[in-house]
């Protein structure tokens, strides 16, 4: 995934493949050596992680409780497929996993239950 913030971005999936110029505020995302689509993004939303925030609009749980776990030292397990196809939204200090988990559990109907410290399940 490349993301542009500002100015222009020239990518390319691999040598011979054409090249794809992005601009201020675009993203493509790579796949089996293959460029997708380009598409608009909220770059500043997107690249808040930079400054330790995760942004989400509209997105799966499962995806949010996979961004949460890069920042947690521990395992993150969502035991329900139905709760994880859930969308949600917010924004979230990247340094507190678990405070997020619970704010995502009120608004998403969903219980976290932390284990020997190192294990988490959302239910």
């Amino acid at each position: 995934q490349v993301t542009v913030l500002s100015g222009r971005v020239g990518v390319t999936a691999g040598e011979g493949e054409a090249q794809t110029v992005l601009t201020a505020n675009q993203q493509v995302e790579y796949h089996d050596g293959h460029a997708g689509p380009v598409h608009g993004v909220d770059s500043e939303g997107r690249l808040a992680w930079r400054q330790g925030w995760l942004n989400y609009y509209q997105v799966p749980l499962s995806q949010v409780v996979e961004d949460l776990a890069r920042y947690y030292p521990g395992r993150i397990i969502l035991l329900d497929s139905e709760l994880g196809a859930r969308k949600v939204s917010g924004s979230f200090p990247g340094n507190d996993p678990l405070a997020a988990l619970d704010a995502l559990g009120v608004v998403a109907g969903f219980e976290r239950h932390t284990l020997l410290s190192r294990v988490t399940l959302l239910r």
